[in-house]
């Protein structure tokens, strides 16, 4: 996950520095691609993003998982660039 992680870590360091988090409802998400990613790092980071919220994911490629966040996934049926599928219904 290369330099992207370690952006979202320094940002997440600093906003936690600055602001009165509640860390039991940090969430993470996206959509598409996005939803991918999110779905991976909530996987591996269970214990900071206790929800993962993901729109048409495509896939997961955790390469280790944390903890047990809850998740919504939702996914449009007439998807053609991520089909439901092959991508959310297998996830």
């Amino acid at each position: 996950y290369g330099t992207d992680v370690q952006r979202i870590d320094t940002a997440l360091a600093e906003t936690f520095r600055d602001f009165a988090i509640d860390p039991t409802r940090v969430a993470i998400g996206g959509f598409s691609d996005g939803a991918s990613y999110a779905l991976s790092l909530g996987l591996i980071n269970g214990a900071l993003f206790r929800s993962v919220v993901a729109f048409s994911p495509g896939f997961a490629v955790p390469t280790r998982t944390e903890d047990h966040p809850r998740f919504f996934v939702s996914h449009g049926v007439a998807d053609r660039v991520l089909p439901i599928d092959p991508c959310s219904r297998t996830l």
